[in-house]
């Protein structure tokens, strides 16, 4: 057993008053009740037995429409998105339904300390209309430092962050709503954010846009952030992660400039090569 997870990870009511929550009424009724530390200790527990038994505590917890936040101490990741059905050929997407406020207060890693996960359930609609839908959601979740759960979606973009660097306990992450002193974009409907670690930058480019394409140059700190070359044999180059296609850049002035289709994403790398 290497980890434990829990489907349907929230408050659920007693009704048998035997439990100790839920009592009996004077009329006969029961009055169910709530034992909100129950799931608490339990995880609680669990997290001890895997430190106990040499293996580094997994515990994944679905928390769709109601996580139990007192337990998260002792949980590992968690799991939203198994609601609001897309149907299919519909007219809005993954981005439509979840705003940036619901993002930022409940579905990314930032409040809780916890890996974060988003599935998402879509009916299977036409080929090029599921292409768009993909990308939305894709770009909308990596640009809140989210990955997918794999569930049924394509992951053929986890290696390259991978060999990013991505799992590197040496790396940040910039989101778009703190980062204003850090990143300079010149556009009002692209949202940026960013990963750092000590030889590279990721930058997620989002579109809010849903009908025009936008061009965009997006100012990183490259010196601050030692992204520069010192010497002869180093040079800094930037470049798409999915295609590893070249992007305009301007090294020294630390500006990116890059095209992003409606309500899509684009990925891009600067990296300090060295000898």
């Amino acid at each position: 057993l290497t980890g434990v997870y829990h489907d349907q990870f929230y408050p659920a009511a007693f009704t048998n008053s035997i439990a100790g929550a839920a009592y009996v009424l004077p009329d006969g009724r029961t009055n169910p009740g709530y034992n909100l530390l129950l799931d608490r200790e339990f995880t609680m527990r669990e997290h001890a037995l895997m430190l106990e038994n040499g293996i580094q505590p997994r515990i994944f917890c679905h928390t769709t429409n109601g996580g139990e936040l007192y337990a998260y101490a002792w949980t590992s990741a968690i799991l939203d998105g198994e609601d609001n059905m897309i149907i299919a050929n519909a007219d809005y997407d993954f981005v439509d339904i979840h705003t940036p406020a619901r993002m930022q207060a409940y579905g990314n890693p930032w409040p809780w300390g916890n890996t974060f996960y988003w599935m998402r359930l879509i009916q299977e609609g036409d080929k090029e209309w599921r292409k768009r839908q993909d990308r939305a959601f894709f770009g909308w979740i990596y640009l809140h430092d989210v990955f997918n759960s794999g569930n049924g979606v394509d992951q053929s973009l986890l290696p390259k962050l991978l060999d990013w660097g991505m799992n590197g306990r040496d790396v940040k992450f910039w989101p778009y709503w703190r980062n204003a002193k850090i990143l300079g974009v010149d556009s009002n409907t692209v949202l940026a954010s960013m990963w750092t670690s000590p030889d590279r930058a990721l930058l997620c480019l989002f579109n809010t846009d849903k009908k025009q394409t936008v061009e965009t140059t997006v100012r990183v700190p490259t010196v601050d952030l030692d992204l520069m070359p010192s010497v002869r044999s180093e040079y800094t180059r930037a470049f798409d992660l999915e295609t590893g296609e070249a992007v305009a850049f301007d090294g020294w002035n630390g500006a990116v400039t890059a095209k992003v289709l409606a309500h899509d994403y684009r990925l891009i790398s600067i990296i300090l090569y060295k000898d």
